[in-house]
């Protein structure tokens, strides 16, 4: 019997509903419990407002999830399909967590193996686990637009289909030019997106043109070695956001990188799982989806934020050289012979002021000592201030 277990615990590892008990005690005892059911094709397994008694795993096959529906016009009930769940899948939980009725019925498409886990032991053993975990979950999707309008029932199989994921800092989620197959949704952490851009690199003055720059570089410039490839980093993501969602709704591949910055936790939905979730989630989704800049737009940003630096360190550096200039060359004036015989000193510091123009401040000594400037009375407080200070500040000669 142990291995017995032993094996059911390994084939455990490919189901998605129970590779969340990984090294739990809890697993053992769901293989104790578990028991394997086979359907023909086209069975109904359960329907709409029966009493859930019952918890099911697709082993193998493959099933359809319908809903009764009245028809607008003809008023007549007919089941309407919402779902197809395949191996790995799992369904009926939401009728033994919230104590419901079935809210859908249940038919398989082909011959089918399910692992059945009956009420009893569900309650008793994942239950507890599988409650608060969907509950906290479901606070987390709440939390982001898109799923805002879906019902409770939605939620719980956004929930229960989510996969937590945890990622180290620079380890790679997804790269540029791989397709997505994933939905990412960030629930801790922070992430950098990245994307390489290939550049031009100008040999001679005709090139410089901005809109040559940022032009897609053709053969001609890697023949000739004229290309450089940057990795620009154009987003920064965290609790909330969203990624890869461009890849999966418009069936392309990645224009960018994903790589954390830090240790992260994601919840992965599958583009299939995500399906199953409503019918229209997804085109609504695409509303809700962020536009990236194109290369075109990333070189210019690039370019111009370049030479904007480059201004910027050029003015410091002119403003500090000149100020070195200016400090140095009236440093060696204040020493020349002109100065040597006369008893005024200088009224102002003028070494505060870059670029003083030397002969203004000869000639401004000058007309103190003749007495040429207005007012009598003035001109000897003026000049009597200016020789109190001078003793103050500057040595005698």
């Amino acid at each position: 019997r142990g291995e017995i277990l032993d094996r059911l615990e390994d084939l455990a590892m490919d189901i998605k509903f129970l590779e969340q008990f990984r090294g739990s005690p809890k697993l053992k005892e769901l293989c104790k419990h578990i028991r394997f059911q086979s359907f023909g094709a086209r069975i109904t397994i359960f329907e709409q407002e029966d009493e859930g008694d019952a918890f099911y795993v697709i082993y193998s096959g493959s099933i359809n999830v319908y809903i009764r529906v009245v028809g607008e016009y003809t008023g007549q009930v007919y089941l309407k399909p919402i779902a197809e769940l395949h191996e790995g899948d799992s369904f009926g939980e939401l009728a033994l967590i919230y104590g419901a009725r079935r809210s859908a019925t249940v038919v398989t498409s082909e011959p089918t193996d399910l692992i059945v886990l009956e009420k009893e032991v569900y309650d008793r053993v994942v239950k507890g686990f599988q409650t608060n975990q969907i509950d906290s979950i479901i606070a987390y999707f709440s939390s982001i637009p898109v799923f805002k309008n879906l019902t409770m029932p939605c939620m719980v199989s956004l929930a229960t289909k989510a996969v937590l994921k945890k990622y180290s800092t620079n380890n790679v989620v997804i790269r540029q030019g791989e397709e997505a197959n994933n939905f990412y949704f960030i629930r801790t952490g922070r992430f950098k997106v990245l994307r390489k851009v290939d550049f031009r690199r100008s040999s001679s003055h005709e090139h410089d043109t901005m809109e040559w720059l940022i032009g897609d570089p053709d053969r001609s410039d890697r023949a000739k070695g004229r290309v450089v490839t940057k990795l620009l980093e154009i987003d920064e993501l965290g609790t909330g956001d969203f990624f890869a969602e461009a890849s999966v709704l418009f069936r392309d591949s990645m224009h960018h990188s994903v790589i954390p910055s830090m240790p992260s936790e994601v919840f992965v939905l599958d583009k299939f799982d995500f399906k199953k979730v409503h019918p229209t989630l997804m085109e609504e989704f695409k509303g809700f989806s962020k536009p990236y800049p194109d290369d075109t737009q990333l070189r210019q940003s690039f370019i111009e934020l370049e030479r904007w630096e480059s201004y910027k360190k050029n003015i410091c550096d002119t403003v500090k050289q000149n100020s070195q200039i200016s400090r140095a060359s009236f440093s060696s004036h204040l020493r020349s012979p002109m100065f040597e015989n006369t008893n005024m000193k200088d009224p102002f510091n003028f070494t505060d002021t870059p670029g003083v123009d030397h002969a203004i401040q000869a000639h401004f000594k000058q007309s103190l000592k003749k007495g040429s400037l207005s007012g009598g009375k003035h001109k000897r407080t003026a000049s009597t201030t200016v020789k109190k200070k001078s003793k103050t500040r500057l040595p005698a000669h």
